[in-house]
């Protein structure tokens, strides 16, 4: 009778020891946050977000019918869509590495209380997916890998994570926005032309694969380099909203003629006392960039004498 009850009393024992193991040995364990982001990036339509870079004022990041916008202070741009994909992975990839607090308390040793942290709120179908307090980083000059805290809201404990989670929202608007001005195939072109006041105004076109400007043949590699800076236009240097442009002067035009595609004109507007020129695409009307910056305005509107021959 005894030994049955010491059996008894063994494996009793045995059980509360490995219930130990499971939930005692290591808290920290049984209570890590397994990822970031678990749903699928492609369901992702919306995020919000309130970084400090504009006073914690609201910023959203929204998809409807497969075009991302953002939206700032009542007004809406076309968004870039390789900036949104980028962010989100980003999140989808990195790990968390450690349970660092937890408690309340422990906060705002990571720069994670409410008036440090970048509330971000992301959504997929109209249900929220995730909803983070991204907030202070270490970098590891050894590995050279960088390390955000975070929490997730309704829970006090505090995380690290690999990456720079921050740096993804804590930007200014036009970050977002897209750059893109012109984006062709520069092998499909036949004609630009230039119109530029005065008589300075002149035409480069391919016949059976040579460029001439105004029936003189051009140099094919000053050719060759321009038609492939124009062909990707880009910039994040954007104007203000309130530039108006149909108060200015539409001096310098370029249009872009070519196979597969409807002509692409770029305009250079003058006059404004702010920017020297004001550049705008055809291909997004909505975008106006500062042609000053960057030598944007200089790279592309060029003389004509740029492709002459070289002898």
């Amino acid at each position: 009778m005894k030994n049955k009850v010491l059996i008894i009393l063994v494996i009793v024992l045995a059980g509360v020891y490995l219930l130990l193991e499971v939930f005692d040995k290591n808290p920290q364990e049984s209570t890590m946050l397994s990822s970031i982001l678990t749903a699928d990036t492609a369901e992702i339509d919306k995020m919000v977000f309130y970084p400090e870079m504009v006073n914690r004022e609201e910023v959203v990041l929204e998809k409807t019918a497969g075009t991302w916008t953002v939206a700032h202070q009542g007004k809406s741009y076309q968004a870039d869509p390789s900036t949104i994909q980028m962010i989100l992975t980003t999140l989808k990839n990195s790990k968390v590495e450690q349970l660092v607090g937890t408690k309340e308390e422990d906060w705002s040793k990571y720069e994670l209380t409410a008036d440090e942290a970048t509330s971000v709120v992301i959504e997929a179908g109209g249900k929220r997916v995730a909803d983070l307090f991204l907030g202070g980083f270490d970098f590891n000059e050894t590995t050279q890998i960088p390390t955000t805290y975070l929490r997730v809201k309704d829970d006090v404990k505090s995380y690290s994570v690999s990456g720079y989670l921050d740096g993804s929202f804590n930007r200014d608007v036009n970050a977002f926005r897209l750059r893109t001005i012109t984006e062709l195939d520069a092998a499909s072109f036949t004609r630009v032309s230039f119109e530029y006041p005065a008589d300075s105004s002149f035409t480069l076109s391919k016949n059976n694969d040579i460029w001439f400007r105004d029936m003189q043949a051009c140099d094919s590699v000053a050719v060759s380099t321009y038609l492939s800076s124009l062909s990707r236009m880009g910039s994040t240097n954007f104007v203000s909203d309130d530039v108006d442009v149909s108060t200015l002067s539409d001096d310098f035009v370029i249009r872009i003629e070519g196979e597969g595609f409807e002509p692409v004109v770029i305009t250079a507007f003058t006059g404004h006392p702010t920017y020297s020129t004001v550049i705008q695409s055809s291909t997004h009307p909505d975008g106006l960039w500062d042609g000053g910056a960057s030598e944007l305005f200089s790279r592309h509107f060029v003389s004509p004498r740029r492709f002459d021959q070289k002898y």
